[in-house]
């Protein structure tokens, strides 16, 4: 339903693709299409949250080396994001960079404390993936 309501939006207004990419590849839903909405995006939007969009539909495109950059520009600014961190630190595990994860995740609240229940499960989950 709230895919249906994103796309609605987009005739009373200004296209979203980096808002519908990211909800489709955080759902692992249409993912070709939200790598084409994300990279559609960064064309005329290059802030953080555009390029943590960018990276996280690339990683899940399978497309890691490309993610790895796009996640380094969302994190030019030291955001403290838990949404651009946890991508962060969830690319840099794929990558086998298991240092750069843990000190990514290091910089993120408790898991209960962050509002998003897809990045709150996604933070418990890593976590007992790299602490095992």
């Amino acid at each position: 339903m709230a895919e249906q309501i994103e796309r609605a939006s987009w005739g009373n207004g200004p296209a979203q693709p980096q808002a519908l990419a990211r909800f489709l590849s955080e759902r692992d839903r249409s993912l070709a299409e939200a790598l084409q909405l994300a990279e559609e995006a960064v064309v005329t939007r290059r802030d953080i949250y555009t390029m943590d969009t960018l990276a996280w539909a690339q990683f899940k495109a399978g497309r890691l080396a490309e993610a790895r950059t796009a996640s380094e520009q969302a994190l030019r600014t030291s955001t403290r994001d838990a949404r651009i961190l946890y991508h962060a630190a969830e690319i840099r595990a794929a990558a086998g960079e298991r240092d750069a994860a843990l000190l990514l995740l290091s910089q993120l609240p408790a898991p209960d404390a962050v509002a998003d229940v897809l990045v709150s499960r996604g933070i418990k989950a890593l976590r007992a993936r790299l602490s095992s």
